[in-house]
């Protein structure tokens, strides 16, 4: 039984040991103050309609590390009747500078309008560099104001 013990003990401990190398450096702590590591993505929680339902600007904080570029894609995706709004934009972030700003992508429905009320926002940032490339993604449900 203790051998089975030990086996086990020396199992899990190896694992944690692997996942504990293979887990990035700053994926530990994530302070607001500290510069971003590749990037920092973060979807705002409300988007703002217009044009009747055309249009909502979903507002998004975004930063990329320097000497990296990248690109932002936004999507909302809204129950309306029997039927979906949905709409995407994607845009570059310029510059890479590694400070945080805040953008506001305008988004178009597809085959409904939009309206306000709930709604599920998906954010990716993909951030390339010479390391290669990253994704950060951060979705959320929304609320549509006027």
């Amino acid at each position: 039984m203790n051998k089975k013990f030990a086996l086990v003990a020396t199992t899990a401990i190896g694992v944690g040991a692997a996942l504990a190398f293979a887990m990035p450096a700053s994926a530990g702590v994530n302070l607001q103050s500290e510069s971003p590591g590749v990037g920092v993505l973060d979807l705002g929680k409300r988007a703002r309609l217009d044009a009747n339902g055309a249009v909502v600007f979903a507002p998004v904080t975004v930063a990329c590390a320097p000497g990296t570029y990248a690109y932002l894609t936004v999507k909302v995706t809204q129950a309306n009747g029997d039927s979906i709004a949905q709409g995407e934009k994607t845009r570059q972030v310029k510059p890479c500078d590694g400070r945080k700003k805040k953008v506001e992508l305008s988004i178009t429905p597809v085959q409904r309008p939009f309206r306000t009320g709930v709604a599920y926002g998906e954010a990716d940032l993909n951030v390339c560099g010479s390391f290669g490339c990253t994704n950060l993604y951060d979705e959320h449900l929304i609320t549509i104001t006027r």
